[in-house]
């Protein structure tokens, strides 16, 4: 067979049209790489939408799942009566929400964190103790709310009531219930597996979201917040990620997530809404590597300490970032007002009448406000200047820890927050 092999209909590409190929194909990659990480933050985006709401839901369930309304208790149960009443005869409360709390009821308080340098067993490393189970045994195998504010929390807490304890009559975690005068607090331990979504069940499976809670006890009934967020920079983060406590100079440590931040300039009744009313601090310096304020950041979720979640709409992102229309931060719902309540107490003659808010605490302000405005008894705070939000918990941009010597920066994503009674 003869074939021929010559190619007499083929023309080759000139030096123009090579070149004017490769310019267009260059357009074009410059085009879609232009595009391509829009896309992604778009359909990352839309995705955390579907799945906060759904990551949450199934972490509340969780938690039904192990502690119920009949585990917590009073903070005064682990005081004898003429204790309590020599603390508040003496003013010691005055300074604590729990002086301005229904009999009974506590500030929003995060679980205990186990500190992996003082109790290194890994399969409690990111490990959450609702009762502070372990730091009954030994105090310094976890760390709580007391490292971040001992004078705020001081009286809201249970006290390590196991004699044979370091930390024996010490504040101790979350009040659990004393009913047949139980003094150890219930073991419930949530683990760093046990707060990762979907569920770690192989080495080859990645974290997609993860979650924290707190609790509080208003009008006898206890109440969580859930808070779920990602961890950025990839797979092998997302698997190495765990909960530990976040150094803070001096041989101290706080619970980073989520995270406690005490407002220097409070909040009033009205504040962050996008007419002429911006949140207070927000239009002067800002640190985004400053984890206390991080709650300023674009689509951020906030818990205050009324129990109001807030979403951010306009943030900052930026060193000392500014607006053009001279606003700060804003919301996508104002500050909305607080129901106030009180009771009569009669003292040496006289019957005063003590605030109790709807069992949260709020600003002194806004305590001395009640006091001054008997009109206020009937509900809430319709003047605007009165203060009620004093503080807020959220999920930090940044964490840096430092466990077994190894120091490590995160960044987190803030996802969605879930405030329900249990």
């Amino acid at each position: 067979m003869i074939v021929d092999q010559s190619h007499h209909g083929r023309k080759a590409f000139s030096l123009i049209e090579l070149l004017m190929s490769i310019m267009i194909l260059a357009i074009g990659l410059i085009s879609v790489a232009a595009l391509f990480p829009a896309g992604i933050v778009q359909q990352q985006r839309a995705k955390d939408n579907i799945d906060g709401p759904s990551v949450a839901r199934s972490a509340m369930e969780l938690i039904r799942s192990r502690i119920s309304q009949e585990d917590f208790g009073d903070w005064t149960e682990f005081y004898s009566p003429d204790e309590v009443s020599d603390l508040i005869a003496d003013g010691d409360l005055e300074e604590s929400p729990s002086y301005y709390l229904a009999d009974g009821d506590w500030p929003w308080l995060r679980p205990a964190l186990v500190d992996p340098d003082n109790y290194p067993d890994a399969a409690y490393r990111g490990a959450v103790d609702v009762f502070n189970w372990l730091g009954a045994r030994n105090s310094d195998y976890t760390i709580t709310d007391l490292e971040t504010d001992s004078g705020y929390y001081e009286y809201c807490f249970s006290r390590n009531l196991n004699a044979q304890s370091d930390g024996y009559l010490d504040p101790l975690g979350i009040p659990f219930s004393r009913r047949d005068l139980r003094t150890d607090p219930p073991q419930v331990i949530f683990t760093m597996s046990d707060r990762t979504w979907p569920p770690t069940g192989s080495e080859k499976q990645v974290p997609q979201y993860f979650w924290d809670f707190m609790l509080a006890r208003r009008g006898g009934a206890v109440y969580a917040a859930v808070f779920v967020y990602r961890i950025a920079g990839g797979v092998e983060n997302a698997r190495s990620w765990a909960v530990e406590p976040a150094r803070i100079g001096a041989g101290r440590s706080q619970i980073p997530v989520p995270a406690a931040s005490e407002l220097a300039e409070l909040w009033n009744v009205g504040d962050g809404n996008g007419f002429n009313r911006p949140l207070p601090g927000t239009e002067g310096d800002f640190d985004p590597l400053d984890a206390s304020a991080s709650w300023q950041y674009p689509d951020q979720w906030i818990v205050d300490n009324i129990g109001t979640i807030h979403h951010v709409e306009r943030g900052r992102n930026r060193p000392n970032q500014a607006f053009s229309d001279g606003k700060g931060v804003l919301l996508f719902e104002n500050v909305p007002s607080s129901f106030v309540g009180g009771k009569l107490v009669g003292f040496d003659g006289s019957v005063e009448v003590l605030p109790r808010s709807f069992s949260v605490p709020l600003p002194d302000a806004a305590i001395d406000a009640f006091g001054q405005s008997p009109q206020l008894h009937g509900g809430g705070f319709p003047d605007a200047s009165v203060p009620v939000v004093d503080r807020l918990w959220f999920v930090p941009r940044t964490i840096n820890t430092s466990s077994s010597g190894i120091s490590k920066q995160w960044e987190l994503v803030p996802i969605y927050v879930m405030v329900e009674r249990l």
